[in-house]
């Protein structure tokens, strides 16, 4: 006698909120999941508005019917102001969902970078934002952060779950047959381990003199297409830097893949046209984890090419 199994997928419903800002992102994601598992999300945008003394003025839809609900939040958290009213969001949400769960899904962590004290009285903001997400109430949380700049800042959090997710995985075959290059020690340490089968090489900042330059320092590169990859991007000058030190040392055709292109200033002008980055950069990768960047961004196609985080979100819920 034998007994035949039969796979029975999982099935997790859950409300998806988000603030306008997150509206595309959210469009791709409410559909189901591959790989077997149905899960379904159902959109919940927020309204946010202004009071005319500038104070926010916010609707969730449909707030006391999360009650016992899944809700998956897509937050903007893009800078201070952003953060406040995702905050402002958030608490009712919390408050309201009783026996459910609440996943608050980052794309991109800004004050990441602001993760340790450099000399006495600097405040971490890392830690205060990873404070400020943990204490909402409830205690079923659950934080996905994506290419979090460290690490170590999971360890700012507590009283939740918290996931660190990576793009790397969903985009290694793009890259199959190129060398994989870091500017930094501190990207390969990172990012190396999702290459680990392909070539590498790295970059670094070398003293000469008073001066200081970026060099080859591990790798070849001579004849062969490359691939920059980092976290993140603001000013770009050590992605053009590193792409000078790598067409120096023989390299055809170099590419760049951060997550997040953060430009505060529009700096991305620089990859575009005649920009000293343009000219040693063929090819701009970069996702939608920023908003406002990825729609001007969008605007230069030829230089540029935005990624939606939409289908590797629903990667992280198969």
């Amino acid at each position: 006698m034998s007994v035949e199994w039969h796979k029975i997928p999982m099935i997790s419903n859950y409300i998806l909120c988000y603030p306008p800002a997150r509206a595309t992102m959210a469009s791709g994601i409410a559909r189901e999941v591959r790989d077997g598992r149905i899960t379904k999300f159902y959109p919940n945008p927020v309204k946010l508005d202004e009071f005319a003394d500038g104070e926010p003025n916010i609707l969730v839809p449909h707030l006391h019917a999360l009650t016992d609900r899944d809700v998956l939040y897509l937050a903007d958290w893009s800078g201070a102001a952003a953060r406040y009213k995702d905050l402002c969001i958030l608490t009712p949400i919390a408050e309201m969902i009783g026996n459910g769960s609440l996943t608050i899904l980052v794309p991109f962590f800004g004050s990441a970078t602001m993760e340790r004290e450099t000399s006495e009285g600097t405040i971490a903001t890392a830690n205060v934002d990873a404070k400020l997400l943990s204490q909402l109430p409830g205690a079923n949380k659950r934080i996905i952060a994506i290419d979090l700049h460290t690490t170590q800042n999971q360890f700012f959090f507590h009283n939740c779950v918290v996931s660190l997710e990576s793009c790397m995985p969903f985009v290694r075959d793009r890259f199959a047959g190129k060398v994989i290059a870091f500017p930094d020690e501190g990207a390969k340490k990172r990012f190396s381990s999702y290459f680990a089968d392909m070539d590498q090489a790295v970059c670094a900042k070398v003293r000469d003199g008073d001066a200081r330059h970026v060099r080859l320092t591990d790798g070849a590169v001579a004849r062969r297409d490359v691939v920059i990859i980092d976290d993140l991007v603001r000013s770009g000058g050590t992605l053009v830097e590193c792409a000078k030190a790598l067409k120096a040392a023989g390299a055809y055709e170099i590419t760049v893949f951060v997550p997040h292109a953060c430009f505060p200033n529009g700096e991305y002008r620089r990859f575009v046209g005649d920009g000293d980055g343009a000219a040693v950069i063929d090819k701009f990768l970069t996702t939608d984890s920023v908003a406002k960047t990825a729609d001007a961004l969008r605007e230069h196609t030829e230089w540029f090419d935005v990624l939606s985080l939409a289908s590797i979100i629903k990667g992280f819920f198969a």
